[in-house]
């Protein structure tokens, strides 16, 4: 215990010194960064850290809250997770000591009539008969008062298993989010993919993958800010989750990348679709938020892929992925199929 709070203390300096190197305000989410930084409890935020300082990029405030929101916030949202599960598991074992209670009050009644109906066959006296009945209306009006404690307890659990199946479906759509954007995360991606590729072999179905980096973004981000990168990473996600419809999977990928996932969809008109997202995202200006300045507009790449008969989740992605490179390679601000 000693040499773990020993450990705890050596790393929380660590944050603490970085912080203060950085020129950082102590704020909990800045610590809550470096100290899982050199804790390594997050391999991830550490590699996106590093990628950081290898490009020289300086880790401003905006910078930490977008490590802490991309790369904390959903290892926070599986805590939360896990203590609503703990909790319904807790919930459940209190309902099997009801059902247990009642169980039991069943069974003292029954031995209580049982007993009642023995003492009155061999009883010869009305008074005694009489006592016999007293005896089993006590037992009776025991089991009520029992009952309707049973019945408070059980109200009382219901009621606590309705909000935590609503705390846990929110916490479960948040894990699946991505923080900054709002649309799937890499983790959702990740789960989703699979899942459709098996279904849309069972059903003899098409399925395409849509990969789309937005063009020069390290340039953008680098003239004007995080902040106004962050937003550029809003709008791009705002224009593709309103384009798409239905069982569409739109999902950040990681950094300035995005994926979409169209089932039943052929490769035609996944392009079709991924033209019309670019010719969308073109359209849009981008603004200073504070100044209102117009700041230029963006444009984006894309590489399609359509589900072939060997192809695992990771070989579309790769396949997209080249042709997606393939769109960069020839001017940018296209789409270009795989298939």
């Amino acid at each position: 215990m000693e040499k773990y709070a020993q450990q705890a203390e050596a790393i929380s300096k660590q944050a603490l010194d970085r912080i203060a190197i950085l020129k950082l305000l102590p704020t909990p989410e800045n610590y809550d960064v470096w100290y899982n930084f050199y804790a390594g409890t997050n391999t991830q935020l550490q590699q996106a850290i590093k990628t950081l300082e290898s490009q020289n990029t300086p880790v401003t405030e905006d910078v930490c809250r977008r490590l802490h929101t991309e790369f904390l916030s959903e290892q926070r949202n599986e805590e939360m997770l896990q203590k609503a599960s703990a909790q319904i598991r807790e919930t459940f074992e209190g309902l099997d000591e009801v059902i247990q209670s009642i169980k039991g009050n069943r069974k003292t009644m029954e031995a209580s009539v049982g007993s009642a109906q023995k003492q009155i066959s061999g009883s010869a006296g009305a008074a005694e008969v009489n006592n016999i009945f007293r005896k089993v209306l006590s037992d009776f009006a025991s089991m009520i008062k029992n009952d309707q404690q049973i019945e408070t307890a059980l109200e009382s659990s219901s009621k606590a298993l309705e909000f935590l199946y609503k705390d846990l479906d929110e916490v479960r759509r948040e894990a699946r989010t991505d923080g900054l954007t709002g649309v799937a995360n890499r983790k959702s991606f990740d789960t989703e993919l699979p899942r459709l590729i098996a279904e849309a072999r069972a059903n003899g179905a098409n399925l395409s993958l849509v990969m789309i980096d937005i063009d020069y973004f390290k340039k953008f981000n680098d003239t004007y800010g995080h902040q106004i990168g962050d937003q550029v990473l809003k709008l791009v996600a705002r224009t593709l989750k309103d384009s798409v419809k239905g069982r569409d999977v739109v999902a950040r990928y990681g950094g300035e990348e995005f994926a979409i996932i169209f089932p039943e969809t052929p490769v035609g008109a996944a392009v079709m679709v991924a033209d019309n997202l670019r010719q969308a995202v073109a359209g849009k200006e981008v603004m200073h938020k504070t100044t209102g300045e117009v700041l230029g507009r963006i444009t984006m790449s894309a590489g399609v892929a359509c589900l072939d008969a060997t192809d695992t989740p990771e070989t579309i992605i790769e396949r997209a992925d080249q042709a997606l490179y393939k769109a960069k390679q020839i001017g940018r601000n296209r789409v270009v199929s795989a298939n």
